[in-house]
């Protein structure tokens, strides 16, 4: 089984989040749009847990639905991407 597959499979069983349609989309090939890519890497990068994003370090995290409005960049206190 490729890659790819792998992936669709192991996404699947994760439990429903935003960006998780998103990210089975892309794998799938089919067309998704920024904002869609956005939501598809940060549920990644979350593990699917829907958490609350606290790299902030990250260049999505402006743009990132799991992160907190207007919250500025401390890359003191900054976490690393679980999915790196």
């Amino acid at each position: 089984m490729d890659i790819i597959k792998l992936k669709i499979r192991n996404y699947q069983s994760w439990p429903k989040r935003s960006g998780k349609a998103d990210i089975l989309k892309h794998l799938r090939g089919e067309r998704i749009t920024q904002r869609q890519a956005i939501r598809a890497k940060c549920f990644d990068c979350s593990g699917g847990d829907g958490g609350r994003c606290t790299i902030r370090s990250c260049p999505l995290f402006p743009f990132s639905p799991l992160a907190g409005n207007g919250e500025q960049v401390d890359a003191e206190n900054d976490k690393e991407c679980p999915s790196s």
